[in-house]
């Protein structure tokens, strides 16, 4: 009779206590579910940090090979300047060779020059020095004939040493019967039979 009593409370106890279980398992395993849950949602936000990342990281690399071509670049522009800049510098210290080799053949040339025109001017005037001993030494000559005629002119028609001859009068006694004519634009005059035919250029004189 007691067995029969107590054994319904003992499955009420059982039940209870089993039910209590499955209730406590139960919240345990939500809390668990809860914090699975919350993990899962750090574990997105990690996920999604860690592709952000990933893409901020493919950008700074993308930036970082970009800034590595441009360094390239600056480098060889560097390159170019300074061959440029080598070759620019070669090419002023060769003008500047070139402008003192043109200044030295201008200066030499110049010299040169100088010294034709001086030897240019020394052989004129040798020339006309040269061209006046032939004009004075015909111009003598001349006078010579002149003074010849004179005396050949007197001694045929017997003049005297006063006597003064025309051109017509000695014309005859000259060579090809032609008075002659001084070279250098002088003008003669016979004089008188006794005195020798003048020229009026200086130096033109016959000596007595």
């Amino acid at each position: 009779m007691k067995l029969n009593i107590v054994l319904p409370w003992l499955c009420v106890l059982g039940l209870s206590a089993g039910l209590a279980a499955v209730v406590v398992s139960g919240q345990k395993k939500d809390a668990e579910l809860a914090q699975l849950r919350a993990e899962s949602g750090q574990a997105q936000q990690v996920r999604a940090e860690l592709e952000k990342l990933q893409t901020q990281t493919k950008e700074q690399a993308g930036k970082i090979a970009e800034l590595s071509q441009g360094t390239q670049e600056l480098l060889r522009l560097r390159s170019e300047k300074q061959q440029l800049t080598r070759q620019l510098q070669q090419a002023q210290t060769q003008a500047q060779q070139a402008q003192n080799q043109v200044a030295q053949v201008a200066q030499t040339g110049t010299q040169q020059l100088q010294q034709l025109q001086n030897e240019n001017q020394q052989l004129r005037t040798v020339a006309v020095q040269g061209q006046q001993v032939l004009q004075r030494n015909a111009c003598i000559n001349n006078l010579r004939q002149l003074d010849a005629a004179k005396q050949q002119w007197a001694l045929e028609f017997n003049k005297t040493a006063g006597a003064v001859p025309t051109a017509q009068n000695i014309t005859p006694y000259l060579p090809n019967q032609v008075l002659p004519v001084c070279l250098a634009g002088g003008g003669y005059t016979l004089n008188v039979v006794g005195a020798a035919p003048t020229c009026n250029m200086p130096g033109h004189i016959l000596a007595q």
